[in-house]
This record gives structure tokens, sequence and C-alpha cells, in this order.
């Protein structure tokens, strides 16, 4: 048993926020807003029911 598990599990949670935000600056910035739109669509409902989204 390890009383350090759950600290661990929410830095990395937020580790991978961070990249995910990262990754969403740099798409916007280059203008690539359907990877953009599938980032959104797939951080918001967990990552569970990731589906493309086409950008008007």
């Amino acid at each position: 048993m390890k009383p350090s598990n759950r600290t661990w599990s929410e830095s990395s949670k937020m580790e991978q926020k961070r990249k995910v935000v990262l990754s969403l600056y740099e798409a916007l910035s280059s203008g690539e807003t359907d990877v953009v739109a599938l980032l959104l669509v797939r951080t918001s409902s967990g990552g569970s029911m990731a589906r493309p989204v086409r950008s008007s």
C-alpha cells in the first residue's frame, strides 16, 4: 500500500491536461481546427467517446 499513490495519480492527471492544452495551442496556432475540435470532444467526454468533428 503506497500512501503517495493518490498524489501521483493527481499529478499525472495534471500532466496529461497540460499536454492536451499544449497540443491544443499548437493546433490552434497552425490553423488545424479539425484537430482542435477532435481534441475538445475527446477531453470533454473523458476520451471514451472520441469521434471526428468537422468544423464548418
